[in-house]
């Protein structure tokens, strides 16, 4: 996908981050608050123009639900300086005006979707709040677990036909995710296609989520912190990512779950003004297919 859908990505990440702490730090989370939060990461069939639908039909609804407030007549930029004032942060305005979202969530589940969260919405705060504190893959994997345990989400007065809970979470966990890397695993044709090209699309949900991590971190940095990276409990220097000039994490292990900081550093041509350079991680800045995240 273009790099402006991944800009929609991020642009999604930073507004979920900027305001779940209004909703998580809060002594009483109400689940429309919750479901506002799933909310901004949906768009519509048509989100590109300036006059997209969406932001009226679905982004300032979700905001309402979030800061419990009626935002209905208001345009969005009302509703970016109103939220401004109530987190008292003048960034808010660019973050609440840029173009957000990235999944078409089905719009037959919409409804139910809220009646899904109210009955989940206890497990589903902590949840959130795991998701928001995110380290590395393994917390990540824990979370995948819980996604996988819940029920399915059904249609109104349709008992039978359910999507998995994952169509809904995975997009939401991505945009709280402070390291821009929990996969995205729902019913978008990109995401079943990188399924069945792993041949992974029967997998439990925690399969997918480990093959997908793993096989989007190898297509950035093939060969970097793979399980084969390490000997006997040792750094294969030729393949780890502290040793080759790569510093994003990879949560392979424990001792490289955190970014790397200042602490590796490199040589340069001794004709150069500086003789080292340090090194230090950067949040990761993903490339992305729809429904689908490359690292």
């Amino acid at each position: 996908m273009s790099e402006s859908w991944a800009n929609r990505q991020r642009n999604t990440n930073h507004l979920v981050r900027l305001v779940a702490p209004f909703v998580l730090d809060s002594k009483k989370v109400e689940p429309r608050q919750l479901y506002g939060l799933c909310k901004l990461t949906w768009v519509t069939r048509n989100p590109k123009s300036e006059d997209a639908s969406y932001i009226e039909s679905t982004k300032i609804p979700a905001l309402s639900d979030i800061f419990r407030e009626d935002f209905s007549g208001c345009c969005l930029e009302q509703v970016a300086e109103r939220i401004s004032k109530i987190l008292g942060d003048p960034n808010a305005i660019g973050a609440i005006e840029r173009h957000t979202g990235f999944t078409n969530f089905y719009s037959a589940y919409r409804n139910s979707a809220r009646n899904w969260v109210e009955l989940n919405s206890s497990r589903l705060k902590r949840l959130f709040k795991s998701a928001y504190a995110l380290s590395s893959d393994d917390d990540g994997l824990r979370l995948i677990e819980t996604v996988e345990s819940l029920k399915g989400i059904g249609k109104p007065n349709e008992t039978d036909s359910k999507i998995p809970a994952s169509n809904l979470l995975t997009p939401v966990f991505f945009s709280l995710d402070q390291r821009l890397r929990f996969p995205l695993i729902n019913g978008n044709e990109g995401v079943q296609h990188v399924l069945r090209t792993m041949k992974e699309s029967t997998s439990s949900l925690k399969v997918q989520y480990t093959r997908m991590n793993g096989n989007v971190w190898e297509r950035r940095n093939p060969g970097c912190c793979r399980p084969r990276s390490t000997r006997k409990g040792r750094c294969n220097p030729s393949r780890c990512c502290r040793h080759t000039g790569h510093t994003r994490q990879t949560g392979h292990y424990n001792k490289h779950s955190a970014p790397h900081r200042s602490t590796h550093r490199r040589r340069v041509p001794a004709d150069s003004k500086t003789t080292e350079i340090s090194w230090r991680s950067e949040p990761h800045r993903p490339s992305s297919v729809e429904g689908f995240t490359i690292v």
